[in-house]
């Protein structure tokens, strides 16, 4: 991710979700980088539409050893539905004891 000290990238994954995909990154650095995106997101000037302020909420998921993508996606995808519920927010998928 250009600026962050992360390795990674980002692509759409749908309509209007984009997946972050980030190398050697421990949650802690996930968590912190999402932060840095919707701090970057609510300062762009939207000069057509005065007032409006782009938001994001983020879903994070940590792969595990012996994970498949299909399940790590679905965590990402349950945090995301979490952070969606409040807007603007981040989630992190915590596994069901």
């Amino acid at each position: 991710m250009k600026g962050s000290g992360i390795a990674g990238f980002a692509y759409r994954y749908g309509g209007d979700e984009f997946c972050l995909i980030f190398y050697n990154t421990d949650m802690k650095e996930a968590y912190e980088t999402a932060v840095l995106i919707q701090s970057g997101l609510k300062q762009v000037d939207l000069k057509d539409y005065p007032g409006l302020k782009l938001t994001a909420s983020f879903g994070l998921a940590e792969y595990q050893n012996g994970m498949n993508a299909a399940r790590l996606f679905l965590n990402a995808d349950q945090a995301l539905y979490q952070a969606k519920i409040t807007r603007d927010a981040i989630r992190i998928h915590e596994e069901e004891k």
